[in-house]
């Protein structure tokens, strides 16, 4: 259970590092006012978390979370790339959303191995941040299916009509490549209906 809080408390860190990014980088109102709240809400979750190293007499350093460490450098490649930002707010949703999950997971896993253990005030302290990472993760699909997605969508669309007008036409074939072809193509062998020379010579006497 321990290696679960520490991991935890080094993705709410990182997390709490990348939100404001995140947040500058949104285009999407309610996208940005959801990464908002989160950042408060990521912060508490931290102060829980060292509550519950604090009830355990253990230190919350010493783990890296591995997806955490994914989402900084995703979200880094996102924030640089240029392109649409209805396109970028849908991948941010989309590396947010994966990150969440594992949130989820693994608030879930220690809630219960802490009741199993016999530290239900651990249990206690943690349920309202499970909540909270299923709340933004139900308003982030929220978000993503009744706008995003949809003119990500368009957006697609709309460039894949672009270059198909412009599309150049294909290159004409060389002229008088068929007329060559065509020449090679009415060679034939002799016919054999010419006489040949005759092989079988009948020499007189003398």
């Amino acid at each position: 259970m321990l290696d679960e809080l520490r991991d935890l408390y080094h993705a709410e860190l990182q997390i709490a590092k990348i939100l404001p990014r995140l947040g500058k980088a949104a285009r999407t109102p309610a996208l940005r006012d959801a990464l908002r709240h989160h950042r408060e809400e990521t912060e508490q979750q931290i102060v829980r978390l060292e509550e519950v190293f604090n009830l355990l007499g253990a230190r919350g350093t010493g783990r890296k979370s591995r997806a955490t460490l994914g989402l900084r450098d995703e979200a880094t490649d996102l924030i640089d790339a240029g392109g649409s930002d209805v396109v970028r707010d849908a991948a941010l949703i989309a590396a947010l959303q994966r990150v969440a999950h594992y949130e989820m997971a693994t608030y879930g896993t220690v809630i219960a191995h802490a009741r199993m253990l016999g530290h239900p005030p651990i249990a206690q302290l943690l349920e309202p941040s499970l909540n909270e990472e299923q709340h933004i993760n139900a308003v982030l699909t929220r978000i993503a299916e009744q706008q995003v997605n949809r003119m990500a969508v368009d957006v697609g669309r709309y460039a894949e009509r672009s270059e198909r007008l412009v599309a150049p036409d294909p290159l004409p074939r060389p002229l008088g490549h068929e007329a060559h072809h065509g020449e090679h193509a009415v060679h034939r062998p002799p016919s054999r209906d010419v006489a040949e020379p005759s092989s079988d010579h009948t020499h007189g006497s003398a």
